[in-house]
């Protein structure tokens, strides 16, 4: 059996899961202001567009028709009409990408096997008096994020990066998200020289019984 084929299934079946997840999320939180979007109307020279959004029951309408490597939920955030319409941003969407998928476990696992490679060899080595320091560095990324979110955002296309605005998880409060996000990094980082300090303070506790033997 082509390896291919089986990541592909694997993947999109990872992929169909939690939109399944997001799926129930919207229903029981947006039901009756989510849904697929068709076409209405719209303006090339401000660059507005104007939708239908129809609920749909089932998640497969929610996915592209031919391949199913994408989900769409459209939702309004903002039930605040101007002239029988929903205000300009009021629309939001949450999409689930099999792409993005695959982009994520490739990086973060080869991310994931360097660093572990790293440790093995000895090539860095962490310090628990310096867990501070990656807080620091996480801290920044996230002032960096919000900051391009902040240029970027206002037109058509919505960035989230380092997915501190809240539109990627839409579940969690937006003025907790940043938090959220920062401490779950560290906390996967503390992890990480918890497990290391543990691994090097046994091979010492070791050494030095084997040393003390020797010396006897």
């Amino acid at each position: 059996m082509d390896i291919r084929l089986v990541n592909n299934v694997l993947v999109k079946k990872f992929l169909k899961k939690n939109a399944g997840i997001y799926f129930e999320y919207f229903k029981n939180n947006y039901n009756g202001k989510f849904g697929v979007a068709k076409h209405h109307a719209s303006n090339m020279e401000t660059n507005e567009e104007w939708r239908y959004i129809y609920q749909k029951s089932t998640l497969d309408e929610y996915a592209t028709k031919d391949d199913k490597t994408q989900y769409r939920f459209y939702y309004i955030a903002d039930t605040t009409l101007v002239d029988g319409y929903y205000k300009a941003g009021a629309v939001k969407i949450f999409k689930l990408v099999y792409d993005k998928v695959v982009q994520t476990m490739v990086y973060h696992g080869f991310l994931l096997s360097w660093g572990g490679l790293s440790l093995t060899t000895g090539e860095v080595k962490l310090h628990v008096k310096k867990m501070w320091q990656p807080l620091i560095g996480i801290v920044c990324i996230a002032l960096w994020a919000g900051l391009g979110n902040l240029c970027f955002n206002g037109g058509p296309q919505h960035y989230d990066w380092f997915f501190i605005t809240g539109s990627t998880f839409p579940f969690v409060p937006k003025w907790l998200m940043p938090f959220a996000v920062i401490t779950a990094v560290y906390g996967v980082v503390a992890c990480f020289y918890l497990i290391y300090w543990l691994v090097t303070r046994k091979k010492d506790k070791q050494e030095t019984t084997t040393l003390t033997k020797d010396e006897t």
